[in-house]
């Protein structure tokens, strides 16, 4: 059975950051195929350190993300005419719903899972 999201996305690096390097810095966006919509995260791993070091944020990111933020969000609003949901509404509950590719019992999927499964781990 093929895999299907509710969303597509697209990650862009920071400046010297690249998909193969051990510190990886992107900035990720998120359309989604239900609604006009969209949300932005960062991004952050670094497998130099022991044990590496990861995170994924909603905003506002730290400074050195914040200029590419401005640009995605500018391109997918001004290409598709989608608006940026924000963390308030994106972390809203939606208490008689369970994502199916979710790992949520329920009344613990929040809007963001139902619009973009997979980036909210």
């Amino acid at each position: 059975m093929p895999y299907h999201e509710p969303c597509n996305s697209i990650r862009v690096y920071l400046p010297g950051s690249m998909p193969d390097a051990s510190r990886r810095d992107c900035i990720v966006g998120l359309m989604s195929q239900l609604a006009p919509v969209y949300a932005i995260y960062a991004s952050h791993a670094d497998r130099s350190l022991p044990g590496g070091d990861y995170w994924l944020r909603f905003s506002p990111f730290p400074t050195e993300f914040q200029e590419l933020e401005t640009k995605l969000a500018g391109l997918i609003e001004s290409t598709l005419g989608f608006s940026r949901l924000s963390n308030e509404v994106l972390f809203t509950p939606v208490p008689d719903l369970v994502p199916r590719i979710a790992n949520h019992g329920p009344g613990e999927a929040r809007l963001i899972d139902c619009l973009f499964t997979q980036h909210r781990w």
